[in-house]
């Protein structure tokens, strides 16, 4: 499934996660490797963070189906000129609850998706 998300950019021009790391290849890390299909690392979380506050669900990759709706989504950021919008491919996406946001188990971004969004300013 093609959808959209949000990254940061690493010292390599790298796609970043914008907040957790996650475990890859015994370590973790916040860099996106390109061309690889990586899981996202599912464990229960709460929404709005709080523990056992809030809606407690699995993690799993952030994104949104269109980039008109990941567009209006950044205005929820600080800062969102040090934002890149990327299409991203995801494989068993299911709903975060109370929110517009997908997760999705398994993501891939490829090289070309990601040049191309290295080259649009928000």
């Amino acid at each position: 499934m093609e959808c959209w998300r949000l990254f940061r950019v690493d010292k390599n021009q790298m796609p970043r996660v914008l907040f957790h790391g996650f475990p890859l290849n015994g370590k973790r890390t916040r860099t996106i490797p390109l061309d690889k299909w990586i899981q996202a690392e599912e464990k229960p979380v709460y929404n709005p963070g709080k523990y056992a506050v809030g809606t407690q669900f699995i993690s799993g990759w952030h994104v949104l189906p269109t980039r008109e709706i990941l567009e209006a989504y950044t205005k929820r950021f600080a800062h969102p000129e040090e934002l890149y919008i990327c299409r991203v491919f995801v494989k068993n996406v299911y709903p975060k609850p109370k929110s517009k946001v997908l997760l999705a188990r398994w993501q891939l971004v490829k090289t070309i998706d990601w040049n191309n969004a290295l080259n649009i300013i928000i």
